[in-house]
This record gives C-alpha cells, sequence and structure tokens, in this order.
C-alpha cells in the first residue's frame, strides 16, 4: 500500500508537469552487495518482495497516466560492474536468473506496463557475448514471444559503454531494432568514446541509415511497421495525439506545494530503519540532550555530476536538519566520498574542540571509502555516544561493526535528512526493514525495533 501510494504521488506530479514517461521503476534484485552499481535504485534482495514492489509502482504511475519503463530487464543486477563504461556479463546459469531476476518483470507485465527498458550487459547463459538491446533471443524470443509483453521496448542509453564498445556495434540502431526494440534512447553526453563507433548524432542520419537498411534487405517493413503499431497504440492509451504534454501548468497546484511536502516527508520517515541501539540511546530528548555535534557529508554527489542538484549538491544538510531541533547544535560537512587525511584530521579535532555529550556522525557509502571509514573510526573513539546514519546503502555498517547505534535512511535528499534527524530525536517513528542483508551482521528484513510491519 505504502509503494502504490508513493508512485501514485510521483506520478501525480510527473503527469501535472506534463511528463508522460517515468524510466522506473528499477527491477533489478540486489543480490551482490560487492559488485553492483544499482544501489538504492533497487527496492532490495529478496525477488518476492521486488515482484510485489514492482506491480504497486507500475499501477502508481499508469494511473496517473505517466508510462511506466519497468528496466533494466532481465535484472540488470545481475551483472557485476558498471555498464555505463564498458560490457559487463551476467555470468549466472539460466536457472537462477529465471528465478531469482526474472519474476519482477513477469509481475511488472502482469500489472500492465506499457514499456520495458532492457539491460545493455550481456547474459551468457542465453546469448553468450551480446548484450540484452542487441540480443534477439532476450527481446524478441524470451521478452515478446516467452513472457508476452506487447508493449514497447526502449533502449538505455546508446552512449553507454556496454554498446559503445561493442565490437561489432557499427549500425547499433539497426542491430537493436532488428533484437526487438521500438524507440531508441539518446544522450548527447557522450559517457564512452570509441574511434570506431558508427553513430551520428545527427538524427535525420540516423533515420535514413534504418531506411537504407530496409532497401538493403537488412530490415523488413513489417518489422518497422509492428514497432509503429506499439506505439501508436501507447499514445493512443495515453491520449498523447490529443493532449501530449497536458496542462503543463497545473504542476503549480501540485507540486512544491505544503501537501506535497508532507506526502515526500511521510514517505522518507516510512523508511527511516533502526539497524542497532545496543544501549537503547535513541530517541534523544531534546531538552535534555546536552552538546550535540554532527558531522556529516555535504554535496558529496556532485564530485560525479557536477552541477547537479538532483542529488541534495546544493540542499540542506544533516546538520541543518538537527539545528532546527537543537538550535545550538555545532557540526562540520565534508565535501567528497573519500575525505583525504587531513581532512579527516581537521574534523575530529573539531570534534574533540566541542565536547560534545552526543555525536551524529553521517555517511554515504563508506563501505567504499577509507576516509570516511576512518573518520568513522575515529570519532567513535572519542567514547561519548553516537549515532551513526547511514544516507545511502546501509551497508556502511559492515565497515565499522563496532557502531552501537546505527541509522539506515538510504537517501541524503533534503527530506530524508529532515526524517532522520526527527526520528533521532524523537518527532518521528523508525518503521522501515532493512531491504537487503548486511553481510555477517543482519539479513534483509531486519529492524531493531520489535513490532515493526
Amino acid at each position: 500500500a505504502a509503494t502504490r501510494a508513493s508512485y501514485d504521488r510521483m506520478g501525480l506530479e510527473l503527469s501535472t508537469m506534463g511528463l508522460n514517461v517515468a524510466f522506473s521503476p528499477v527491477l533489478g534484485v540486489m543480490t551482490d552487495a560487492d559488485e553492483n552499481s544499482m544501489y538504492t535504485r533497487c527496492f532490495g534482495e529478496l525477488t518476492d518482495e521486488v515482484s510485489a514492489h514492482a506491480a504497486q509502482a507500475v499501477q502508481g504511475f499508469q494511473g496517473q497516466l505517466v508510462i511506466a519503463a519497468a528496466k533494466h530487464f532481465p535484472g540488470q543486477t545481475a551483472a557485476p560492474g558498471d555498464e555505463h563504461f564498458g560490457i559487463v556479463t551476467a555470468k549466472q546459469s539460466e536457472r537462477k536468473i529465471r528465478k531469482t531476476y526474472l519474476p519482477p518483470f513477469e509481475s511488472a507485465i502482469d500489472a500492465g506496463t506499457d514499456m520495458i527498458m532492457p539491460t545493455h550487459a550481456v547474459f551468457d547463459a542465453f546469448d553468450p557475448g551480446v548484450p540484452t538491446t542487441f540480443s534477439h533471443v532476450m527481446l524478441t524470443d524470451l521478452l515478446r514471444d516467452e513472457l508476452g509483453f506487447e508493449g514497447v521496448i526502449i533502449t538505455d542509453a546508446m552512449t553507454m559503454g556496454g554498446v559503445v564498445l561493442y565490437e561489432t556495434a557499427t549500425h547499433p540502431d539497426l542491430l537493436a531494432i532488428q533484437a526487438g526494440v521500438d524507440m531508441i534512447l539518446e544522450l548527447y553526453a557522450e559517457v564512452v568514446e570509441h574511434p570506431d563507433w558508427g553513430h551520428t548524432k545527427d538524427i535525420e542520419e540516423r533515420i535514413a541509415l534504418v531506411a537504407q537498411a530496409v532497401k538493403d534487405g537488412d530490415l523488413t517493413e513489417e518489422r518497422i511497421d509492428a514497432s509503429v503499431r506499439r506505439i501508436l497504440r501507447m499514445k493512443t492509451k495515453y491520449c498523447l495525439f490529443e493532449n501530449p504534454t497536458r496542462d503543463k501548468n497545473a504542476g503549480e497546484d501540485v507540486v512544491g506545494t505544503q501537501e506535497a511536502y508532507d506526502a515526500s516527508l511521510a514517505m522518507h520517515e516510512d523508511v527511516i530503519t533502526l539497524v542497532r541501539d545496543e544501549d537503547g540511546v535513541l530517541p534523544l530528548n531534546a531538552g535534555t540532550v546536552g552538546k550535540v555535534h554532527v558531522v556529516a557529508p555535504k554535496a558529496i554527489v556532485d564530485e560525479m555530476y557536477p552541477g547537479a542538484h538532483w542529488q541534495n549538491a546544493a540542499g540542506t544538510t544533516l546538520i541543518e536538519q538537527v539545528q532546527a531541533i537543537v538550535p545550538n547544535a555545532t557540526g562540520a560537512d565534508f565535501f567528497r566520498t573519500n575525505p583525504k587525511a587531513s581532512e579527516v584530521d581537521d574534523l575530529v579535532a573539531g570534534a574533540q574542540a566541542a565536547k560534545a555529550d552526543v555525536y551524529i556522525v553521517g555517511t554515504y557509502n563508506a563501505r567504499d571509502n577509507a576516509g570516511q571509514q576512518d573518520l568513522v573510526e575515529r570519532i567513535l573513539a572519542l567514547g561519548k555516544p553516537t549515532v551513526v546514519v547511514a544516507t545511502g546503502m546501509p551497508y556502511d555498517l559492515s565497515a565499522f561493526d563496532e557502531a552501537p547505534v546505527y541509522i539506515a535512511t538510504y537517501s541524503n535528499r533534503d527530506l530524508a535528512l529532515q526524517a532522520a534527524a526527527r526520528a533521532i530525536f524523537g518527532q518521528a517513528g523508525m518503521n522501515g526493514r532493512l531491504p537487503v542483508s548486511i553481510p555477517g551482521l543482519y539479513d534483509a528484513g531486519w529492524s531493531a525495533i520489535e513490532g515493526t510491519p
């Protein structure tokens, strides 16, 4: 119910802004914590739960006339590495892929998803060496003929390394269409460059190449007609001929309103997870807590996406959210996912000088960043009650498993940080459960609070 309500709300906001497609939900099953690039884009590691979320997400979006593009078929999380920057290959058996990774897509299809986006990853158990985007076996034999998907297949960005570096992809659009793709997604910012990549950014030239392929007999008109019919059928269903962008001004009454703010905050508060509280430190009492000092990341995603604002790069910090509750709290930000030793020294010195009664330390994927690990361990060594707040993946605890108090927010956006601060000081509950296991510590579904639904 919570998933459906969340996607209903997101669909409503997208629709009122004139947007008619969401490249979501991500239906990867998070089975490999060490090798996966999907992170918090996924619902979790339990196939049945991901499948349930898949149906609710599709129905939520499409109930608001926003086309849900379930991705990345048949489960990008099966392939270690990051297809943005190179060819990645899933080595699991066909049985494993069918049992673990395919069910969420079957659930989405049963729920009526009108669009599916395949991964660029290679699945050797089905079509050895061929990226899914170019695989007739995967897109036509499996997705269409076996699973019965009748909607639109759209590629992921065609500038990713997973297709750019495929040695036979001299005419990538043609290969994708031959495989069963209906729509080509292009991003003009090149992720990976390759001198032999037979690709042009000129749309008219690319259309001409496809037309020439028909003339040369490399592609049939019937194949093009089939895609056109699917696209027209989808556009008709969503009234995109009569009103392609709807009333874009309608968003002013829906997006950014107090109602929208309250709904988003409630969503974040609903998933905050208390993973550990060994000494019963939480909730803190804002009136009697004493001196609070916060050390937390700020704008660190800007390293990967310069100038970005979509991941809280210009948003508020955990420090500011704590200060909204305890005005005399002090704190310091760090600006790198992997702070330098000198930066860690300065942050620890500041924490010592604060002589706080309680420390709150925010992390962002610290498991993969030694600088953050060192920072947390040295703050813990000060010997004061310390609350560690993971604002990215919840796996961070495995890097400093001595932390006695540990919370997972799964996001570093403004409202996630506000929800965390409110939870720490007892102004909101912590109703979430771990969607993934923390290897050697806690299983998926865990919460330190008894009775969490």
